[in-house]
């Protein structure tokens, strides 16, 4: 049978304790818990190498030399003077447009951006070419500027696609 204990006002005023041992336990295994789960995660994560920005990203490249690397940019046809789906306009290089059969013009700039590149005793592994275009544009239009880029040396190039139009 449990006991009834009544207070009485009267009565001493005993000391009131409260056992911390199974609240302290209970916490250092949670510690220990989550620093075992935080190491195992660690090592399934990959090792990537992030390429750090060389200006801030809320200017345009061309508004600014990169020393390490050219862009060219292929803009889309498609709704523009009854334009056909998947056709480029122009290739647009050094803020300059440029037309399609013009192709010795893009690889003029990409050499001359080459050449400065080489010139400041930087290496050539280090330089790359950007490509830009929207997903409109078909590929043939992309490859001439990537066998630019291969018969010039040059063995890194970045591939940027634009998803979105502003007016979607």
């Amino acid at each position: 049978m449990a006991r009834k204990s009544v207070m009485r006002a009267n009565a001493g005023a005993g000391d009131v304790t409260f056992n911390m041992t199974p609240m302290i336990d209970c916490t250092f295994q949670l510690i220990i818990f989550f620093i075992l789960t935080s190491q195992a995660a660690s090592l399934e994560l990959a090792k990537l190498t992030l390429s750090k920005p060389y200006k801030s990203t809320a200017v345009t490249s061309e508004e600014f030399a990169i020393p390490y690397k050219a862009i060219v940019n292929i803009t889309s046809a498609e709704g523009e003077n009854g334009g056909r789906k998947g056709e480029a306009m122009w290739y647009v290089v050094g803020g300059k447009k440029v037309r399609l059969q013009d192709l010795h013009e893009v690889q003029k700039f990409i050499g001359d951006r080459l050449a400065s590149h080489l010139k400041d005793g930087l290496a050539q592994k280090d330089f790359y070419v950007e490509i830009r275009g929207d997903k409109r544009v078909h590929f043939r239009h992309i490859l001439p500027v990537m066998e630019i880029a291969t018969n010039l040396g040059i063995g890194k190039m970045n591939l940027s696609a634009q998803i979105k139009t502003v007016e979607e």
